[in-house]
């Protein structure tokens, strides 16, 4: 009897991919197996979940280092410091997988990305919020809504990367610097005039 032959673990991540640029995240471990020529099981073998296989194959982190640190940050050195770091580490990871998720859009399936709300996009979100709302309890931020600034930080992050990737930016210039500078000054600052007392 013949001896069975091994499938190495990038013949798995190539099929998978294939998969995923092909369909999204819908794609499925009957068809990533069928493309690797492995069973279901040896997926699973290799790769606890499905999502972590699309984590894998695609080269994105599940828990982007910047985003980790932010928890452990809390009180320590001003809220101005830790955004204005969190923000310059944010447009890093942004610069690496916005790329990667345009090409598993351009196929034109409609195919959510990541669905589900444990998502690392849905995390990502409660994990600043977390931040900014302990944040708050320390007294170093006003009342605020914790979700809608987390939005408002990850959501102008994503947009000044995507700018920079599609060209907008060549006609609307802007240096990282300016950009983090004028997000964190105009979230903790506000748009408000400041009124005199009298």
């Amino acid at each position: 009897m013949g001896r069975a032959t091994t499938i190495d673990t990038e013949t798995i991540l190539d099929a998978a991919r294939e998969v995923f640029i092909e369909d999204g995240v819908q794609g499925t471990t009957a068809e990533i197996a069928r493309r690797a020529g492995v069973s279901e099981g040896t997926l699973f073998r290799r790769f606890a979940t499905k999502e972590a296989l699309f984590f894998e194959c695609m080269g994105l982190p599940v828990r982007p280092e910047f985003l980790a640190q932010l928890q452990d940050r809390v009180g320590q050195t001003s809220v101005d410091e830790e955004l204005t770091t969190f923000l310059h580490g944010a447009i890093r990871f942004f610069e690496e997988i916005i790329p990667k998720i345009m090409l598993m859009m351009a196929n034109g399936s409609g195919a959510r990305i990541i669905p589900g709300a444990d998502a690392p996009p849905v995390a990502a979100i409660r994990m600043v919020a977390n931040y900014l709302a302990a944040e708050h309890a320390l007294g170093r931020l006003r009342p605020h809504d914790p979700e809608i600034a987390a939005r408002m930080l990850l959501g102008s992050t994503w947009h000044y990367v995507f700018a920079e990737i599609v060209g907008i930016n060549e006609y609307s210039p802007m240096p990282k610097h300016t950009f983090v500078r004028g997000v964190v000054d105009s979230l903790l600052r506000g748009l408000e005039p400041e009124t005199t007392k009298i």
